[in-house]
């Protein structure tokens, strides 16, 4: 009788005593929208392999200061000419392989070894460009997806929940990668609160972002000197980047989210783009791809249950406002 108790049954499926009865249908849809994630995802790898081939030929041309990072110690063996010569070929045969044999094992290897390929060579010039480490890290956990075609893979729970991990593992991965910017940024506005300085918790703060990189740059990004001018309407942009890179990786649990965060994601990589030109095309590509079109999204979702939702702020606004509306299920 016990064990039927609501905290005693919660008690025994976190210990696995009691074991919930899978979903089935639903990880079905689950499924049949990952495919479309995985898809689009090798249809990307083409196009950034047309890019890296552009990119390779150029880098030939004038290979002066290049110093080969780990991944990459075999060009000097050979040089970056006729490193060049070799990963060309592979990119073009791999690129339109990995679009319509994706299922296969050693097409998404290659595709992966390829990408850590050309970002280590891009790297390789004294100085350190992220924008492909997300393509790379998606194509490591792409790896593992089920060597199957889709019907097949609809069709076997095995096949199912090796893709549904291989996606979520993505996701997490990014989300985490937003978590570790986030928590980098609050602790240094932390240190500089607690030394009294001037730093991320500051009303002026991205303002002062804003100025020191015009400094530095000597760019005038079209919405800066809009920010500098009028810094309180910075100070709640600041504050919203903090929190939302900082929880994201809660998000993940909270699939009323997904496509929440994943649109917010994507306005905080177009401001960096409009407000200090710094741009990251490919994380908003795949924040669109795997938050937007998230397998996992329920569809409709009242707002007021959104916000119930949101990690620490929905609990402050359900006491301090007094809303009954339960945070959504996931």
């Amino acid at each position: 009788m016990m064990l039927k108790m609501p905290l005693f049954k919660a008690l025994g499926n976190a210990l696995s005593l009691e074991k919930p009865r899978p979903r089935w249908h639903a990880h079905r849809d689950y499924a049949r929208k990952a495919l479309i994630i995985v898809q689009c995802f090798y249809v990307i790898v083409l196009l950034q392999f047309v890019d890296f081939v552009s990119s390779l030929q150029r880098m030939a041309a004038a290979p002066e200061g290049f110093q080969p990072l780990w991944p990459v110690l075999w060009v000097d063996l050979v040089g970056l000419e006729v490193a060049a010569k070799i990963l060309i070929p592979a990119m073009i045969a791999t690129g339109m392989a990995a679009v319509i044999m994706w299922h296969c094992f050693w097409v998404r290897l290659a595709s992966s070894i390829l990408i850590l390929q050309y970002t280590a060579i891009s790297n390789s010039w004294g100085a350190m460009n992220h924008g492909y480490h997300e393509l790379f890290w998606i194509s490591v956990c792409f790896i593992f997806l089920p060597n199957a075609r889709n019907q097949k893979i609809i069709s076997s729970r095995v096949a199912i929940i090796q893709l549904l991990t291989c996606v979520s593992a993505a996701m997490l991965l990014i989300l985490l990668f937003y978590t570790m910017s986030g928590a980098y940024k609050v602790i240094d506005a932390l240190q500089m609160l607690l030394a009294g300085e001037k730093g991320g918790f500051s009303p002026h703060a991205m303002a002062d972002t804003l100025a020191w990189r015009l400094m530095e740059t000597k760019n005038t990004p079209i919405f800066a000197d809009f920010i500098i001018e009028n810094p309180l309407i910075g100070w709640p942009m600041f504050f919203w980047i903090y929190y939302a890179e900082l929880v994201a990786i809660v998000i993940f649990f909270r699939p009323a989210l997904h496509r929440a965060w994943g649109i917010g994601l994507i306005i905080f990589h177009f401001g960096t783009i409009v407000f200090i030109e710094i741009a990251f095309p490919l994380h908003i590509v795949f924040n669109a791809l795997l938050f937007m079109m998230s397998p996992y999204h329920p569809g409709r979702v009242h707002s007021k249950e959104m916000v119930a939702s949101l990690p620490i702020l929905g609990i402050v606004l359900r006491r301090g406002l007094g809303w009954h509306a339960a945070p959504v299920k996931t």
